[in-house]
């Protein structure tokens, strides 16, 4: 005979408390909250050299929103300074012209 075990959450709640959407969305809020632990939280602020000289233009970028000619705040999770910038670099890559401004832990 199988035995059923049970998963548990934070607030002592089981699997068996939550309709599908509900656990998944407690699954995912588990991860993040675990994700956060590990990593330190930095606050990147960064715009996009090229759709700022479309704007300069009046002609769109053929991919970024305009919103990107402006300086975006963003928060990047890392567990050091070498994860951050290998994660702004995969986020933000400098060669389709993004800028970084200013980067606050």
């Amino acid at each position: 005979m199988h035995s059923r075990s049970r998963i548990m959450f934070e607030d002592h709640a089981t699997i068996h408390d939550f309709p599908l959407p509900d656990i998944r969305s407690e699954l995912r809020d588990a991860d993040l909250r675990a994700h956060r632990a590990r990593h330190r939280a930095f606050e990147v602020v960064v715009y996009n050299r090229e759709v700022r000289a479309c704007m300069k233009r009046n002609v769109d970028h053929p991919y970024f929103n305009e919103r990107w000619a402006e300086s975006q705040h963003t928060i990047v999770y890392a567990r050091n300074e070498i994860g951050l910038a290998r994660r702004i670099c995969e986020q933000y890559p400098p060669d389709q012209g993004f800028v970084i401004v200013d980067i606050i832990e």
